[in-house]
């Protein structure tokens, strides 16, 4: 008891008071500065308020989420993505931009109902330009890029821990250990609780393994083949841009987004999204991605359960210009 009253008064209580005063604060900013709209990455904490004073004083607003959405897979997730979606897609806000097939999917199980805008990726998955494409090499490119939370966090399915994480690089370049016509590249963004040179000293050194923690990931992402991750928006980066995905963990606990399984009792055709059965090796596996990338001609229809047509996306200026009419 003491506990909780503890976490009311020196934790809970202060943040109200905090959010009431930024929110009175806000409220007279916007009655005289008269915004035409709002648009925000996410609504947590002071942007939440923004969704609420949006109401409030009949101002429109649109939500871009900065993260990738899906419907859960199975009942164990349903609560995490719930939760996860929280300030991210689900908000007060009247508008919410739907990136992807994905998030108004999402959206439609979870039953939230908001002026959808189908704009197409705006926050993540940027498609790179002919000049961006580097010419591939002989060597099939397998980029492993996840992100990596600690142990503290309560998402205990949607990501790996860091140590979950490091395992699972390792399994990858283990995998990858002596297949030449494979190079591997481990996509690093350094936390308080693994540093670059800590991976380092982790990682093996390999021919045909190396650490990429610098420079634009598109860049990455442009000479890859394959994407190796658990759950990042990276996945859906790649499938923007026409590079298939391999969902891997070391447990098969968890699949992101819906995905054909790889296995040694049924043949398998080319796929946007794999993941591997707990009996087949990664190593078997990763071979089968190889030759079903190279066997496999005009995969554009593949992609097309996971991206939203360029014909039927909006640009999200027109929802601005609209609100700029509505104000003259």
């Amino acid at each position: 008891l003491n506990l909780l009253e503890r976490k009311t008064i020196e934790g809970i209580n202060p943040l109200l008071g905090t959010l009431e005063n930024v929110g009175n604060v806000l409220k007279e900013v916007f009655r005289k500065s008269k915004p035409i709209g709002f648009v925000t990455p996410h609504s947590l904490n002071g942007t939440q308020l923004l969704g609420d004073l949006s109401l409030e004083l009949g101002i429109p607003g649109v939500l871009i989420s900065h993260g990738s959405h899906s419907v859960p897979q199975n009942s164990e997730i349903e609560n995490e993505l719930k939760r996860h979606g929280l300030g991210l897609i689900h908000s007060n806000f009247d508008h919410v931009a739907i990136q992807s097939p994905l998030a108004r999917n999402y959206l439609e199980y979870f039953n939230i109902e908001r002026k959808n805008v189908p704009t197409g990726p705006l926050l993540w998955g940027t498609r790179f330009s002919d000049k961006e494409v580097i010419e591939k090499k002989e060597k099939f490119v397998i980029t492993h890029a996840g992100s990596q939370k600690p142990r503290e966090s309560l998402r205990f399915l949607f990501y790996e821990t860091t140590d979950e994480y490091v395992k699972s690089i390792l399994s990858l370049v283990n995998a990858v250990k002596g297949m030449d016509e494979i190079e591997c590249i481990i996509r690093f963004r350094p936390t308080n609780s693994l540093t670059l040179e800590t991976l380092r000293e982790i990682i093996p050194e390999q021919r045909n393994v190396k650490i990429s923690a610098e420079g634009p990931f598109l860049e990455v992402l442009a000479k890859t083949d394959l994407l190796v991750s658990y759950s990042s928006t990276t996945m859906e980066e790649a499938i923007e841009n026409r590079i298939p995905v391999l969902q891997y963990s070391l447990d098969n606990r968890f699949t992101f987004l819906p995905s054909v399984t790889l296995s040694n009792e049924e043949e398998t055709c080319f796929s946007p999204v794999y993941s591997i059965d707990p009996n087949l090796t990664l190593r078997d596996g990763l071979a089968m991605i190889v030759k079903l990338s190279k066997d496999t001609k005009n995969k554009e229809d593949y992609y097309k359960e996971y991206s939203i047509p360029a014909n039927e996306r909006t640009e999200i200026k027109h929802l601005i210009e609209a609100w700029c009419q509505a104000k003259e």
